[in-house]
């Protein structure tokens, strides 16, 4: 276990990387509550988001900033930091290597678990944008469900999501 799991630190809509949790229980969460706003006579909609190269998109000093706020700091803070700095990556498939190539100041190292819980902790508080739907979150996939009485406010109430 880590600091992470052992502290609860990740929002509980999102089930990627966390023991028990898999996007086949994303996807049954899902399914259940749109089900349920149905058959409680409801409509109800679901936005689908997938952020395209979103490992590619992180900003290192945001995502620093983000674990002080969690209270990482003093050497493992450090840590983290050197983990980021001056990263290269390559990739190995079918007996081809690419080239070894910098990832930048805005990527995670991609296929380390390290880099998996960094970016679960940059995206941990979308959640908290918008009140208004309920979320069901793997990795950089959010799924953003609304309900509504009736199909006018269903339709306000995306245009505020989406917004």
């Amino acid at each position: 276990m880590n600091h992470i799991t052992i502290n609860n630190l990740l929002n509980r809509q999102q089930y990627a990387y966390q023991p028990s949790r898999s996007t086949v229980d994303a996807a049954r969460d899902v399914v259940a509550r749109v089900t349920a706003h149905l058959e409680g006579g409801r409509q109800v909609a679901a936005v689908f988001c997938d952020v395209s190269r979103a490992f590619e998109m992180i900003d290192h000093a945001l995502l620093l900033a983000k674990l002080s706020s969690y209270g990482f700091s003093g050497c493992f803070h450090d840590i983290i930091a050197s983990f980021l700095s001056d990263r290269k990556q390559s990739t190995y498939v079918l007996g081809s290597k690419s080239d070894l190539d910098p990832i930048g100041s805005c990527a995670v190292p991609q296929g380390s678990i390290m880099g998996n819980n960094l970016f679960l902790l940059l995206v941990n508080d979308i959640s908290t944008v918008c009140d208004i739907p309920e979320y069901v979150m793997f990795v950089d996939d959010t799924c953003l469900i609304v309900n509504a009485e009736d199909v006018d406010s269903l339709k306000l109430k995306l245009c505020q999501v989406m917004h």
